[in-house]
């Protein structure tokens, strides 16, 4: 009787799982469906992107074999307390275009040619820079076992946005290398081999089988990377993890969200995360989102051997876009300290005076602990001690003006307490995500 139960509510879950997924959606996309930030394109089926019924005012959509998509802005940023240093980006013009063409039947090419200027101090004859993103997607219907098409695609090498699993390891961040999928019915397997993974020195290789739009998949990662050691020159060796996710929509706007992993080393390291979140409008004039998650890292869990932190390759305002939360901030120290965490987040925006304008406010609350066996202290580039405790809340609330009606056009005024933390050049690699402070930032973003 208990086993009947069971058959039937997994088949009724995978059903509604089936249906949240639909099949046109972008492949693999690694960016986060339940907040309200911006999700900004990839660099990907741009002609499906721009055809999205929320998509309207895009210029670049129904345009044949040619898409095009761009968000441009422009913006300055102040520090109103004595003590505080301005950013990078504190008199920027951003364009991030995306340029598709559909060759053939199967075949497309994709180019992000992303322009900026991030400091009106240097003047753009100066410090400006262009960043170009190649992607060829390809795919393939080889077979119709049992009347459903058996579908191979490969693309890269820009993989945009890129979480694995529920971002346990990584989530959203953006990395190149190259993608292999085959996908029959709800199956799909997933080949994936990134070039630069969170150190300078790593590759990241995942495979991955998973079902109903990737809600649910065990993953096999091998970890390539350099630690120091006593060998000259030194030696490449790898790390090894199994993990298991899942990601089950629920009624009303809720979701729950889940990911174990162990790393085979001298026994069984293990990491979790959990998460569960509301997105919706309960009021008329009311967005929302809540959500809270949970991360676990055992000492030793992280793919490295030795605590050496990782580094980020690509920053620029659009990483704003994201939670503070993230296995970046965990896994430099990971090797010698346990760690977990408890974070609340949440998104809101008030409309008012028509659509014209409203009102928003982001918060993240982040408690983090460490532990460990030996004797050792460190601090990560963000200050925290471990072993030890510590709560952070970041916030950005402030007001949005739409001049034109029923177009996304829009002034944006707030204060928020950080930013991204960039080198003269985006491509600078930093050990530390965001720069802590007090900024009111106004900008004008248009999208094209």
């Amino acid at each position: 009787m208990v086993s009947r139960w069971l058959s039937i509510a997994l088949t009724l879950l995978t059903a509604r799982v089936a249906l949240a997924q639909p099949d046109d959606d972008i492949v693999d996309d690694g960016r986060d469906r339940y907040t309200l930030f911006y999700r900004h394109p990839v660099n990907r089926q741009i002609a499906l992107q721009a055809a999205a019924a929320d998509q309207a005012f895009r210029l670049g959509r129904d345009r044949g074999p040619l898409a095009f998509l761009a968000d441009v802005s422009f913006g300055t940023e102040q520090v109103p307390l004595a003590g505080d240093t301005q950013a990078r980006f504190h008199g920027y013009y951003i364009a991030d275009t995306y340029w598709g063409v559909h060759l053939l039947d199967g075949l497309e090419a994709n180019l992000n040619l992303l322009l900026l200027n991030p400091s009106a101090s240097d003047g753009y004859r100066v410090s400006s820079q262009v960043n170009a993103g190649v992607a060829v997607h390809a795919w393939l219907e080889l077979a119709r076992p049992r009347g459903r098409p058996l579908r191979l695609e490969v693309y890269g090498t820009d993989l945009g946005w890129v979480t694995f699993g529920a971002g346990l390891l990584i989530e959203q961040t953006p990395l190149e290398g190259v993608t292999g999928r085959l996908a029959w019915a709800p199956l799909a397997l997933t080949y994936t081999y990134i070039g630069r993974g969170l150190w300078i020195d790593d590759d990241v290789i995942r495979t991955q089988l998973s079902a109903f739009g990737d809600r649910v998949g065990l993953m096999w990662i091998e970890w390539h990377k350099t630690d120091a050691t006593t060998a000259a020159p030194p030696v490449q060796t790898s790390s090894f993890i199994l993990s298991a996710f899942a990601d089950f929509p629920l009624r009303w706007g809720f979701r729950v969200a889940a990911e174990a992993a162990i790393r085979a080393r001298t026994g069984l390291q293990t990491g979790a995360l959990a998460r569960a979140d509301y997105l919706g409008r309960p009021l008329s004039r009311l967005e929302l989102h809540l959500g809270y998650q949970f991360r676990w890292y055992a000492q030793g869990f992280s793919p490295r051997d030795l605590a050496i932190l990782p580094s980020s390759a690509f920053n620029t305002p659009a990483q704003e876009d994201a939670y503070v939360t993230n296995s970046f901030e965990y896994l430099g120290i990971s090797p010698a300290f346990a760690q977990w965490s408890h974070t609340g987040m949440g998104e809101a925006r008030l409309h008012f005076l028509g659509e014209h304008v409203f009102l928003f406010g982001q918060g993240e609350l982040w408690n983090r602990s460490a532990s460990t066996s030996v004797s050792t202290i460190a601090f990560t580039p963000e200050g925290f001690q471990a072993p030890g405790t510590r709560t952070e809340v970041f916030y950005r609330a402030g007001a949005t003006f739409l001049p034109w009606a029923n177009l996304p056009h829009r002034l944006n005024g707030f204060v928020t307490n950080k930013q991204v933390q960039s080198g003269v050049l985006v491509t600078d690699p930093m050990i530390r995500r965001f720069q802590p402070g007090t900024y009111v930032v106004l900008e004008f973003q248009a999208f094209l």
